[in-house]
């Protein structure tokens, strides 16, 4: 099987407008492509499957949400009763980074974060640990 490098894969995707933060996952959806259809031009295959990721995440609405360009809110008090354990998250949550706080709520809300946006997220419950 001829398995084409990530370097020319992630060229692909970047070339039909997939988003950085989705680059990995088109990835394995042109190497599963790929695999799938052995016996074709796979240049061709990876191409058309870059193509309908694209599509995929323009149809079902997948690109990045609006809420997570704007600026994080720290937790409002009104789903917690007003304690010292609140107010120091809330505290805390306003220390954080806006990309530390960013990839937090797409970690905890279930979007597909990349490896850069786990490490920025593991960095940020830490941080919340010692703040």
């Amino acid at each position: 099987m001829n398995l084409l490098p990530d370097s020319y894969l992630a060229t692909v995707a970047r070339s039909v407008g997939v988003e950085p933060m989705f680059i990995d996952d088109a990835l394995q959806e042109m190497k599963l492509a790929i695999w799938r259809a052995p016996h074709v031009n796979v240049r061709v295959v990876a191409k058309r499957e870059a193509i309908d990721f694209q599509r995929f995440l323009t149809h079902k609405g997948h690109l990045q949400p609006e809420w997570l360009d704007q600026e994080m809110q720290a937790p409002s008090s009104d789903w917690c009763l007003i304690s010292d354990e609140c107010l120091d998250l809330q505290r805390a949550w306003g220390r954080l980074p806006p990309h530390q706080q960013r990839a937090l709520v797409k970690q905890v809300t279930g979007y597909k974060t990349t490896r850069s946006e786990q490490s920025m997220a593991a960095q940020g419950r830490a941080r919340l640990r010692q703040l």
